[in-house]
């Protein structure tokens, strides 16, 4: 038959074998983890610093928007007055060309009434020439 003790031999030094077989799969296994693992944290390193960057940019986009916001009010409140001012513009534009149009019809009727006072100024003139001359003319005769 065969020795038990040889057998048994046999046996250990197999599962010695497989064990040092588990032994280097699970070293190998360790290292690939530990790999593994330096591989996350940089990555983690990297994902910690672009959120920091996202969160840099987003709080300058935030103040830009904020900055343009009171831009834009202080754009719409000069465009406003500038507005507000045209239009007061117009009006005292349109008040002017009214009373130029009534200082031109003033003129014109004062034109008319001096040739009228001419015209009389004349006649008066005349009638008193004529008046001077019947005169003279009586005591002459």
């Amino acid at each position: 038959m065969s020795d038990p003790t040889g057998d048994q031999g046999a046996e250990v030094s197999q599962l010695v074998s497989q064990a040092r077989q588990v032994l280097e799969e699970i070293q190998s296994f360790r290292g690939q983890a530990e790999a593994h693992l330096k591989q996350a944290e940089i990555s983690r390193k990297n994902a910690d610093s672009e959120a920091l960057l996202a969160f840099n940019a987003k709080k300058v986009c935030e103040e830009h928007a904020t900055a343009i916001s009171g831009v834009k009010g202080v754009v719409e409140a000069d465009a406003n007055a500038i507005s507000t001012n045209k239009q007061r513009s117009d009006e005292a534009l349109a008040a002017l060309t009214a009373g130029k149009a009534t200082i031109d019809a003033d003129t014109k009727a004062i034109e008319t009434r001096r040739k009228e006072v001419d015209q009389a100024a004349t006649a008066v003139n005349q009638a008193t020439s004529n008046g001077k001359c019947r005169r003279s003319r009586r005591r002459s005769a």
